[in-house]
């Protein structure tokens, strides 16, 4: 994880694995670019603040499961250096603001 570029992450995260992972992915180095399905902006519980930040989508990305059509991934960058953007308390504003929204 910590040597990764990019990480494509195509699995929808039951509820009860987000806080493992999202520790795991605290250790994405600087640089690293995560595409996921999950909405970490939306999904962020970890006490600890994410390094993440999210950009800009570009476009559809071919799937096994829509190679034509494409599915829309998040990205997200991974940054320690700049000021936290995704926090347990951030996400959960954007919860209580867009409530029922699939991750």
């Amino acid at each position: 994880v910590r040597s990764s570029t990019t990480v494509m992450l195509q699995v929808v995260i039951p509820e009860q694995s987000q806080l493992v992972l999202q520790k795991r992915l605290d250790l994405l180095s600087d640089g690293c670019r995560l595409f996921s399905l999950c909405n970490f902006s939306e999904k962020w519980e970890s006490e600890t603040d994410s390094k993440l930040h999210a950009t800009p989508s570009h476009g559809s990305f071919a799937s096994s499961w829509a190679p034509e059509r494409g599915v829309d991934f998040h990205v997200f960058l991974a940054d320690a250096s700049l000021e936290a953007s995704i926090t347990a308390a951030t996400a959960a504003k954007l919860r209580g603001r867009f409530p029922g929204v699939a991750p």
